[in-house]
């Protein structure tokens, strides 16, 4: 009789086990400012960007902003997410007769530069031992294509922006002053006694075309124009001078398209530069493959703005 009683009470605590819900929590390490996660997380505009179910069906998006929070709805879905304070989202995903209630808590790193997510939702034991292999609570917050899209530079910037080594490099350089509105003819012209530098005197262009902006006044445009070289020859033309690059650390921003657009890139590389503290050592320089220049705003080209920093 006591065996028959133990074995139902255990009966009962193993059953209870199984089908009272508990906290599980999840800790994940984004590579990114708590600003940035922040900005992600408690803007309901961002969420598009990240949040996989919102993302692939965003045709049908509505947003409703609350005094605590915000709503938003697409097609068979909406999301419920209440703002407890600076650090705590509370969230309710609810799709056709489902719903997954589920928490972001964000933890800034002391240095500023990662950022730890906790994600916290409720399971019971039946639901543990079913997803032994898969996770369907944890996939259906969203958080590994958050992580995903806060680290691919690619994705959260909009361009590819990297930290690379440059060589040292001898440029032959061309300096010259004209109106901002004669720039395209201008550096066109530049370019054409570059290449009849090179020639002339039988030197090797070993790195793609290079052009910086120095200086602005008023209608008045200042850039260097230069055309890295295997060697040194005496300068007879004063029009042309050399110029030493050291090795170092350079910052490129990589671009494909018209010409005008590039202000894209360079705002991202800004952005890029702030988020992870790194400090210019001198004007950006563009430099352009093919060594193709623009003829106009409209003019489609593949350039990368270069940036040596500290």
């Amino acid at each position: 009789m006591k065996r028959l009683v133990l074995l139902s009470l255990l009966l009962i605590i193993l059953i209870a086990a199984l089908i009272i819900p508990f906290n599980k929590q999840v800790t994940i390490k984004i590579n990114a400012s708590y600003f940035n996660c922040y900005q992600q997380l408690f803007t309901p505009g961002n969420w598009k960007k990240w949040q996989p179910d919102i993302n692939k069906d965003s045709s049908a998006y509505k947003e409703n902003l609350s005094s605590n929070g915000f709503r938003i709805d697409i097609s068979g879905k909406h999301f419920l997410v209440k703002k407890q304070d600076s650090y705590n989202l509370l969230v309710t995903r609810v799709t056709d007769n489902n719903k997954l209630n589920y928490s972001f808590t964000i933890i800034p790193d002391s240095k500023g530069l990662t950022t730890t997510v906790a994600v916290t939702f409720k399971v019971n034991g039946l639901a543990c031992l079913m997803k032994i292999f898969k996770d369907d609570d944890l996939n259906n917050t969203g958080i590994t294509s958050f992580k995903n899209y806060m680290e691919d530079v690619r994705l959260y910037y909009g361009f590819l922006i990297k930290r690379e080594q440059t060589p040292e490099k001898m440029v032959a350089v061309k300096r010259s002053t004209f109106l901002k509105s004669d720039l395209y003819r201008q550096s066109n012209m530049m370019q054409a006694k570059l290449n009849d530098f090179v020639s002339q005197n039988h030197l090797k262009v070993v790195y793609p075309l290079q052009l910086q902006y120095v200086s602005h006044k008023g209608d008045s445009l200042q850039i260097l124009m230069g055309l890295p070289v295997n060697k040194k020859v005496a300068i007879i033309n004063n029009s042309i001078e050399y110029m030493n690059m050291p090795r170092g650390k350079i910052l490129a921003g990589y671009f494909k398209g018209i010409y005008k657009d590039k202000e894209k890139l360079y705002k991202a590389m800004q952005m890029y530069m702030n988020d992870n503290y790194i400090h210019p050592m001198i004007f950006p320089f563009e430099r352009f493959e093919n060594n193709k220049l623009p003829t106009s705003d409209t003019t489609l080209v593949e350039m990368q703005v270069m940036i040596p920093y500290m």
